[in-house]
């Protein structure tokens, strides 16, 4: 069984990130004036990371007092994903949000989270979400999938205040890569222990990120609570791998060019059947410039179909670039665009404020 190679070069980020920014406007880099505030993205249009198919329209669904959450007869796993829905709801909307099983497929009101089986093409997290006035349907072929999409329809209500309406659509969304993580350090009691990184793993799992790599040393008792959280939001942990020799699994962190050497080393075990996993090393890029780059057309001799996906270093405060990073590994390439990118991170502001999150509000992005 091949491992996945997993290659942080920032050499072969930094090529095709830099390709792209020195055809930009002037305007746009790092340091250069504010950008001008557009007219706030239709909800739809803020969704991060961007769906693979979107069709807005028609009246939209609002939830309200006898709002019912209806989750899939016999499946408990199905039963606790619509628990944490109402869960998160509850806490801002104050709206009783029962959560009921059932097996009529006549029952459309309320929120229905319903797997399919005949929906294989959905894979592992892919889901379908349709909107109309007289509720909301996320359709999965498996429970990750399902999950995902509440996230999604999470991202489609107001941070806070009325009328908590789900606006009239559908979407229709499947991962392009398979591992999207983000990387944390070692727990310490002084930052805010477990509890933090619990709260974190909640604000990854938004935006669709579905592997948590961990580095330093942990205690047995904390490691297995990050694990049995994590796990309840389709994410899995893993210990960030170290570079060994003779190892099918290595990391890079550089700050220059990769040299030809390692190129061709790279190469080599993509033909030997390994699997790459591409990481954006340097803290100092800009978000544009992190967010500029194809994970699937980047380094010479590495196909698109030997990208497993990418991976996020550890940021503090930068989460705005995490997000960018979990785009990149969602998001069908052709919905990768910089100017749409942007309008979407700043409708995001409000709902990080909301949760807490530390990031940067850095003058690239027009943050409201």
């Amino acid at each position: 069984m091949k491992l996945p190679v997993a290659f942080g070069a920032l050499g072969g980020l930094l090529l095709c990130a830099a390709v792209a920014a020195s055809s930009a406007p002037a305007g746009h880099l790092l340091g250069s004036a504010a950008p001008v505030r557009r007219t706030a993205p239709a909800p739809y249009q803020r969704i991060v990371p961007a769906p693979a198919a979107v069709a807005p329209g028609g009246p939209g669904y609002t939830l309200g007092p006898r709002t019912v959450i209806r989750t899939t007869a016999g499946s408990g796993e199905v039963r606790a994903i619509g628990e944490q829905l109402a869960a998160a709801w509850r806490r801002t909307a104050r709206l009783p949000l029962p959560v009921q099983e059932t097996a009529a497929e006549a029952v459309t009101d309320g929120i229905r989270l319903r797997l399919d089986p005949y929906a294989g093409s959905f894979g592992e997290e892919g889901y379908r979400l349709q909107s109309d006035e007289d509720g909301v349907i996320v359709t999965a072929f498996r429970p990750a999938g399902l999950f995902r999409g509440t996230q999604t329809l999470r991202q489609l209500l107001p941070v806070g205040g009325a009328p908590w309406t789900v606006a009239g659509g559908a979407v229709t969304d499947t991962p392009r890569f398979a591992h999207r993580a983000a990387t944390v350090e070692a727990v310490r009691p002084e930052g805010g222990g477990v509890a933090r990184l619990k709260a974190y793993v909640d604000q990854l799992a938004l935006y669709k990120i579905n592997v948590l790599r961990t580095r330093g040393a942990w205690t047995a008792d904390a490691y297995r609570e990050l694990v049995r959280h994590a796990r309840g939001r389709y994410m899995e942990v893993v210990p960030e791998p170290r570079r060994a020799e003779g190892s099918a699994v290595v990391m890079y962190a550089r700050h220059e060019g990769a040299s030809p050497a390692e190129r061709a080393k790279l190469a080599q075990a993509v033909r030997a059947g390994a699997r790459v996993i591409l990481s954006p090393a340097d803290r100092a890029l800009s978000v544009r410039r992190a967010y500029e780059w194809d994970p699937g057309d980047c380094l010479p001799g590495v196909p698109r179909q030997a990208v497993l996906g990418v991976a996020a270093p550890p940021e503090y405060e930068q989460f705005q670039r995490v997000l960018g990073v979990a785009e990149l590994g969602w998001s069908p390439a052709a919905a990768l665009d910089w100017d749409a990118y942007r309008e979407r991170l700043a409708a995001q502001g409000p709902r990080l404020d909301a949760m807490g999150v530390r990031y940067s509000r850095t003058p690239e992005v027009p943050w409201p």
